[in-house]
């Protein structure tokens, strides 16, 4: 799992042991749109059709 690095209001920061990162946005309940999933995934390493 990636480490927690930091966070910023409604804005975490994670970081994979490879380097790669990604910033997760924090908002309660409301659902994550597919784009933003996408770029998270993207941004965090795991490939999308992982999840398929």
């Amino acid at each position: 799992m990636a480490p927690f690095l930091r966070s910023a209001r409604h804005h975490q920061q994670w970081r994979h042991p490879d380097g790669l990162q990604t910033i997760v946005a924090q908002h309660g309940s409301k659902p994550i749109l597919i784009g933003t999933l996408r770029s998270i995934l993207e941004g965090s390493g795991p490939d999308v059709d992982d999840f398929r």
